[in-house]
């Protein structure tokens, strides 16, 4: 019994979030990679039963069929706990100008957990006002990016 909910435990792990997905063959060879004899078949059954529990998708429009995470809400066990909050929140203020696009986009389910675990937390708590009482400023002269040419 420890056994499956570890394999489908780190099964869930490899799922990624939508638009991202994961065929039955790649399961398969991540899972193997930690340990875990186990056969397409099996993967089959236990996505269709974890996808009962969890939001989790099959995308059926084309061969091989890919899984994923459905909706943008964060699986987090245990949940986050307030000091996290307050890095994803910080982290989200300083780094949107330097992080990629897609990155930011990736992130933006940890950063709105990260919101609604401060905005929870008591008016009078620490962690809460800590935000407000920090400021980050950039080292110099904020660049703009050069107009070019067409032609160039």
């Amino acid at each position: 019994m420890a056994e499956t909910f570890m394999r489908q435990w780190a099964m869930l792990s490899h799922i990624p979030r939508s638009p991202r997905k994961i065929d039955t063959g790649s399961l398969k060879s991540r899972l193997e990679d930690e340990g875990y004899k186990v056969n397409v078949r099996t993967i089959q059954r236990d996505l269709m039963a974890l996808s009962n529990l969890f939001p989790l998708v099959c995308d059926e429009r084309d061969k091989p069929y890919g899984w994923t995470w459905s909706g943008t809400g964060v699986f987090d066990v245990p949940g986050m706990d307030p000091q996290t909050a307050l890095a994803f929140d910080m982290s989200a203020q300083t780094m949107r100008r330097l992080l990629p696009a897609s990155t930011v986009n990736y992130l933006e389910p940890y950063i709105s957990r990260a919101h609604h675990v401060l905005d929870q937390l008591s008016s009078h708590s620490e962690i809460r006002k800590w935000a407000n009482k920090v400021k980050v400023l950039p080292r110099g002269l904020t660049l703009l990016q050069p107009e070019i040419l067409q032609d160039v």
